[in-house]
């Protein structure tokens, strides 16, 4: 019995262990998702105040256009590598993250079969220990009166 419980203690170790990893992952999953958000969502505003000052503008010649053209251009070269290292990071994060989930299950499912086997063991000393009891006393003695009496014969 002492093997089934140290046996649940290591599974229930290793699982607050994956508990706590997974907690991690997901704080850096929900930090590189706002990330991302923020990213796309400053890219629009400095694409939108570019666009604006163009259209409102009658001043900007025609020679001159090329200054707000290289000013997207600069931004999207900025923006775009970081959401992009952003957007590869969330995944190895999210697939980590769901692979942790599926260990934690199977940890669980292995701790059920621990504690079931524990208490099928203990279920079945208790069954012999029931039989032994139910057995009347002349009973359990009947194969030590017959050894007697053979060797009296």
């Amino acid at each position: 019995m002492g093997e089934g419980k140290s046996k649940l203690d290591e599974l229930s170790n290793s699982c607050n262990e994956l508990n706590s990893i997974n907690e991690k992952q997901e704080k850096r999953v929900r930090y590189l998702e706002t990330r991302a958000i923020n990213l796309v969502t400053s890219y629009c505003f400095y694409q939108a105040i570019i666009f604006i000052s163009i259209s409102h503008s009658s001043n900007v010649l025609c020679n001159k256009r090329w200054i707000p053209f290289f000013l997207s251009l600069l931004i999207a070269i900025i923006a775009g590598p970081t959401f992009i290292s952003t957007l590869i990071n969330w995944a190895e994060t999210r697939y980590h993250c769901e692979s942790n989930l599926i260990e934690l299950e199977i940890l669980h499912y292995q701790m059920v079969i621990v504690q079931n086997n524990h208490t099928q063991i203990r279920d079945r000393y208790q069954q012999q220990q029931q039989q032994q009891d139910l057995k009347p006393r002349y009973v359990q003695s009947v194969p030590a009166v017959c050894l007697s009496f053979c060797y009296l014969i």
